[in-house]
């Protein structure tokens, strides 16, 4: 089952890489990659998506990225 979860994080992890590559200023895109990253373990690259996701500007979940990334800072 662990392995069906990473599979599972894996193709999130692309589909949501496709998605800010034809979107990339889409800070809402951004955040949510982190967050596949993250299901993913990928935790730096989550971290530099969560940082390009809040210089967007402010947007939906501002909040629980800022939050987020916050906890994911040593």
């Amino acid at each position: 089952q662990c392995l069906l979860h990473a599979k599972q994080a894996e193709k999130a992890v692309q589909l949501m890489k496709a998605a800010v590559d034809l979107y990339p200023d889409s800070a809402m895109l951004r955040y949510r990659f982190a967050l596949a990253l993250l299901q993913a373990d990928q935790k730096d690259e989550a971290k530099n998506e969560l940082k390009k996701a809040l210089a967007l500007g402010a947007f939906e979940d501002s909040p629980k990225a800022e939050s987020l990334l916050r906890s994911l800072q040593p």
